[in-house]
């Protein structure tokens, strides 16, 4: 069984702000100005890996398409006037500049290597740490604009498939279990976000009275520790109910690589399935190739490929002709 399909990718998030500067809700265009050129002179002074752009150079679909793809925020497009990053070319690594706080630094890594994640982030919190002057209590750690972000300003989180768990109706229980030691589920893409195709983030709620390597150790722990319960829940259910569930996952191949209208949920949960038949071996198909299905066929990807102003019902038949496209130069 393929148990490493279970975990999609891990996140390190660190929020930073400078000290005796103005906190993000009471800047002005000339702090957020001072902000960005401190940061980006440091930045490309020390790294050549990473490069610039400020989002108001961006259209706005293609800022939606960065989300999409995780390399930026939410939050940062809602600033888009103020607001900039530096990423480098496979957008896992990306310092995001007067967002929520005035500096967002943000590494992703593949499965369940949090710490690969946590390296790249400290690199450059360290590169930063050394030439600008931090916001920092020595009783409250970090100060940032939202509470729960100050002390270690670290989110830690990783992104999982847990269909069984999903089917067994046990997520609601598990959040509730993991939210009293301080860990959150949530959606695809974080806080305030629906979760679509079994996929959830674990990730912490506090940032104080832990050290950053202990936060990490806790989610990467929990995350362990829901693995193996979603391959109890699979082997159980794959023991009762083994026929109903190998229709479901080639249904799901013959919806997906057929279909001629798709809409995002329903695609996402035919997606689950296919997963669920790589899980199992039903299904040769590449890991990464589930992966990019899951981010070219979401709205602004789509837009981005019809080319011009889309309908909702434009959106959904390009969807399905990406699926076709796709799954049809897979051999399976």
């Amino acid at each position: 069984m393929k148990e490493r399909a279970a975990v999609l990718s891990s996140r390190i998030r660190l929020a930073r702000n400078l000290k005796d500067t103005r906190m993000p809700l009471k800047m002005n265009e000339e702090d957020c100005k001072y902000i960005r050129d401190k940061v980006k002179t440091i930045i490309l002074n020390n790294r050549t890996d990473l490069e610039f752009q400020s989002l108001s150079d961006i259209s706005e679909l293609d800022r939606e398409v960065l989300a999409e793809q995780r390399c930026i925020s939410k939050d940062l497009i809602r600033k888009y006037e103020i607001s900039s990053f530096l990423t480098n070319e496979k957008k896992d690594l990306t310092i995001m500049i007067n967002e929520e706080d005035q500096i967002r630094i943000q590494a992703l890594s593949e499965g369940i290597d949090i710490w690969e994640a946590w390296t790249k982030a400290n690199e450059i919190d360290d590169l930063l740490d050394q030439n600008l002057d931090y916001a920092y209590d020595s009783h409250f750690g970090y100060l940032t604009t939202c509470p729960t972000n100050t002390g270690t300003g670290l989110r830690a989180s990783i992104m999982v498939h847990l269909p069984f768990l999903t089917m067994d109706n046990y997520i609601e229980k598990i959040a509730s279990s993991i939210g009293r030691i301080g860990v959150a589920i949530r959606g695809l893409y974080g806080e305030g976000s629906e979760s679509m195709g079994a996929i959830y983030q674990i990730s912490n709620q506090m940032t104080t009275g832990e050290s950053e390597e202990d936060i990490i150790r806790k989610i990467r722990a929990i995350v362990t520790q829901l693995i193996y319960r979603e391959s109890v829940s699979r082997r159980k259910m794959i023991r009762n109910r083994k026929t109903e569930i190998e229709d479901k996952i080639f249904r799901a191949y013959g919806i997906l690589k057929n279909s001629r209208i798709l809409d995002l949920k329903e695609s996402m949960n035919e997606l689950s399935y296919l997963r669920i038949g790589v899980i199992l071996e039903l299904i040769d198909l590449d890991e990464k190739v589930l992966n990019d299905l899951a981010v070219l066929t979401q709205p602004a990807n789509i837009k981005k490929r019809i080319g011009k102003p889309s309908s909702e019902s434009d959106l959904n038949i390009k969807r399905a002709e990406v699926f076709r496209n796709i799954l049809s130069e897979q051999e399976v």
